[in-house]
């Protein structure tokens, strides 16, 4: 009879659970919210490589379905040298990029601000000329390289685009790949801010 008695009891006891629990006020749990990059980020599975004379890169910056920006690679052959010359060649009149001295491209650093250059001068300026990324000369004997992305494992190209009359600043990530006389341009990939006149951090997505 005790046995049947506590039997009894546990039954109810559960009962009481139960209901006390149905009875709770059901916990609402807030979605996490969907943050949206402000960033037009181009990352491409396969890197651009840039190796081989009279080819060229081309880049979609702004997505918008027209190439913005090439990167070429031209050889002038002389007596006793041959020159490479690898650049950036803003492809339309909105495009600019962050030039340095006469004719080199000027390379940022990871996570760098790139804005308006505010006084410009001649070691950085924005202009809407070809850009130098590296320069190498070969001798019979001796093989020379020289440009701000010389070596690079990873810095970044400065570009702005115009739209109306406002700028979108932006990256493109540059690697030089050095491997005895072969050199390699690799684009891994771009980001552009879509907000206008927004500094962008170099690498920033």
């Amino acid at each position: 009879m005790i046995f049947i008695d506590r039997k009894f009891f546990l039954v109810l006891l559960s009962g009481f659970i139960i209901v006390s629990a149905s009875c709770k006020k059901a916990r609402h749990i807030e979605p996490e919210p969907i943050v949206e990059s402000n960033v037009l980020f181009n990352e491409f599975a396969e890197p651009l490589v840039l190796s081989q004379p009279g080819t060229k890169l081309l880049l979609d910056l702004d997505k918008d379905g027209k190439n913005d920006l090439a990167i070429r690679l031209t050889v002038l052959p002389e007596n006793l040298m041959t020159t490479y010359f690898y650049f950036a060649e803003p492809l339309n009149g909105n495009v600019q990029l962050v030039a340095s001295g006469l004719l080199d491209a000027y390379a940022f650093p990871s996570n760098a601000e790139i804005y308006d250059i505010i006084p410009a001068s001649n070691s950085m300026r924005w202009s809407g000329s070809n850009g130098i990324l590296l320069e190498k000369y070969v001798y019979q004997s001796d093989i020379q390289r020289i440009g701000m992305f010389n070596g690079s494992r990873k810095l970044y190209l400065g570009v702005r685009i115009k739209n109306g009359q406002n700028f979108h600043y932006g990256w493109v990530e540059v690697r030089h790949d050095e491997q005895l006389n072969n050199d390699r341009i690799v684009i891994s990939g771009t980001g552009l801010y879509k907000l206008s006149e927004r500094a962008i951090k170099a690498g920033a997505v």
